[in-house]
């Protein structure tokens, strides 16, 4: 079962309805082939390195190709009680901080379970996680 969540981010509401099997496995290739070098590499320790290390693997393409699989399961509340399907060109085009918040939570509300408590990457999200705090 798809599970959905809902967040405010810039002020705006957001819903991510997860991906559907086939989509979130395909996803999950691509993420494991872009961050998984990072993850294994010695820059786990610098979280800025990781982040340089996974940007520098990005291509457009990827980038687009993401955003565009997960803003067809994102709504946004335009006006209230409205939830049109997310549409990049008029929700966040040149606004890159709410598109980068927005990709952080979509990938979140699709692959929290692997990545958070109890999934299989949770000791290394951890890490990452009380490493940024720190910073």
């Amino acid at each position: 079962m798809r599970k959905e969540k809902e967040k405010i981010i810039n002020g705006l509401k957001f819903k991510v309805t997860q991906l559907g099997f086939a989509d979130g496995m395909q996803l999950l290739t691509t993420l494991g082939r872009i961050v998984g070098p990072a993850l294994s590499s010695g820059s786990k320790d610098n979280p800025m390195a990781m982040i340089g290390e996974i940007v520098q693997k990005l291509t457009f393409e990827e980038v687009a190709n993401i955003t565009e699989k997960l803003s067809k399961t994102t709504r946004i509340e335009r006006d209230p009680g409205r939830w049109p399907v997310l549409e990049p060109e008029v929700d966040l085009a040149g606004n890159y901080d709410l598109t980068l918040r927005w990709l952080g939570f979509a990938l979140e509300a699709n692959y929290s379970d692997f990545f958070g408590e109890g999934g299989l990457l949770q000791g290394v999200m951890a890490k990452e996680a009380m490493t940024l705090a720190q910073s």
